[in-house]
């Protein structure tokens, strides 16, 4: 086995002969690595347990190895297949999702952004399947906890895309053969929007709303909130999104509109953070995770993969069964209390992204059996901005980033802070040049303002 050469045909060729294997569920659960992530080792392992010839399908994927090579779908064809996949991601399995994102990396990390006929059709199809599939929808009925009925959306507000703004960011884009293709993936998500009423009642009284601009995924969220195991709990919820997507502004807005408190942490480095000390004098200083623990709330780890594993093995107890030690304390975890974590990637490590993330202990993940992948919302981010052109101006100029392949960030929160600016008095240029401008070269300034 140490023979073996995986070239970027075989990897995937392997990729499909393991995902489509009957038992690859199973395997995947007892091997924490997403298949995108899969080095030689990872190949090897899967092979070996779920009996697949791995120099049978490797010798196979050479015949095709010269095509492979020719990308002649080019950026902008990749960067439309990407919108439409982004679209219908939470509609997929976690094994399509999965081997989408995978191809799409070794697109971009080989390819320069460029893909392969076969590439491409292997998303095509996966992104097909999607778009035949239902939206999501969030009609839920829990027991002995809040009930989150949906009403059905209503007619969204006049279109705030129908403005001059998005076209005339978009006129001089970097490349002329993408600009009317970004407008108009922008425009048609800006008039898909809805206004969605999440109304959140426990023993026939309403306890609170959401209502207005949500992200896609909220009502999931709070349907996911509502369940019960079989040990009466909600299911701690694991949200894995890039920076700025609004993954704890989330968690927030389920605690206010179910009437809980809410509770929130951001990255620790030691357990007495988490569990609380007892001081020289005897007295015992609390801390939020035992507010929400002991008295009920939503509590949120934020940026869970940024915690150490120190702070956060102590909790494995707590999380799973229902108790935890504290320094002064034996203490019972309340029948409301409800723990999220926020984080930009899965728990497995540092990615191209987001370098500093830490590999999270399999025992503390596992603790969090929901998954949901929270990403960039174009309509909410509009709706939420405070300046609804110069947030378009930004959700371009992301666009354009991204068909160009720069490995920039560019997020909502520079569409927030810049109409903050603007507020103020800067003009849209300033307020550019201070937020999501402020450390590019020139020539990316040229590329993602579309001077190029």
């Amino acid at each position: 086995m140490s023979e073996v050469i995986i070239t970027i045909a075989a990897r995937s060729a392997l990729r499909q002969a393991i995902t489509s294997h009957p038992r690859w569920s199973d395997f995947k659960r007892s091997h924490a690595k997403l298949i995108s992530q899969y080095g030689k080792s990872d190949f090897i392992l899967a092979c070996q347990t779920l009996n697949i010839d791995i120099n049978a399908v490797i010798a196979a994927s050479s015949k095709g190895e010269t095509a492979m090579k020719e990308r002649t779908k080019d950026r902008a064809e990749v960067f439309a297949l990407r919108q439409r996949f982004e679209i219908v991601a939470n509609r997929l399995d976690s094994v399509s999702r999965d081997k989408a994102l995978g191809i799409f990396e070794s697109i971009q990390k080989y390819g320069q952004g460029m893909a392969t006929e076969a590439q491409f059709a292997a998303i095509a199809k996966i992104v097909a399947v999607g778009e035949a599939l239902p939206p999501v929808t969030a009609t839920t009925t829990a027991t002995a906890a809040p009930v989150i009925p949906v009403t059905a959306p209503v007619a969204a507000p006049a279109n705030p895309a129908a403005s001059h703004a998005l076209y005339d960011i978009m006129r001089d884009a970097v490349r002329a053969d993408l600009a009317p293709m970004v407008t108009d993936l922008v425009t048609r998500a800006l008039e898909n929007v809805q206004t969605v009423k999440i109304e959140l009642t426990a023993q026939g009284e309403t306890k609170g709303t959401a209502e207005g601009h949500q992200h896609p995924m909220f009502a999931t969220l709070c349907r996911a909130l509502s369940a019960r195991q079989a040990d009466g709990f909600a299911p701690n919820i694991w949200i894995n999104g890039p920076a700025g997507s609004g993954k704890s502004y989330a968690t927030r807005q389920f605690a206010q509109a179910a009437g809980q408190a809410y509770h929130f942490q951001g990255a620790s480095l030691m357990p007495h953070e988490v569990l609380g000390f007892i001081d020289a004098a005897g007295t015992y200083h609390r801390t939020s995770f035992r507010e929400a623990f002991e008295f009920g709330g939503v509590f949120t780890f934020d940026e869970a993969d940024a915690w150490s594993n120190e702070a956060l093995l102590v909790l494995n107890a707590a999380l799973a069964n229902g108790r935890m030690q504290f320094p002064d304390a034996l203490v019972e975890r309340h029948i409301d209390c409800r723990i999220i974590a926020t984080a930009n990637t899965f728990g497995l490590g540092g990615t191209a992204d987001y370098v500093g993330r830490q590999k999270i202990d399999m025992a503390f993940l596992s603790r969090f059996p929901v998954r949901l992948m929270w990403t960039y919302d174009v309509a909410l981010e509009v709706a939420i901005s405070g300046n609804a052109d110069f947030a378009r101006r930004v959700q371009a100029a992301r666009e354009r980033a991204k068909a160009a392949g720069l490995k920039i960030m560019i997020n909502p929160r520079d569409s927030m802070a810049g109409a903050a600016l603007i507020a103020q008095g800067f003009t849209h240029d300033e307020a550019a040049n201070l937020t999501y401008l402020a450390n590019l070269s020139a020539d990316q300034v040229k590329l993602v303002e579309g001077r190029a």
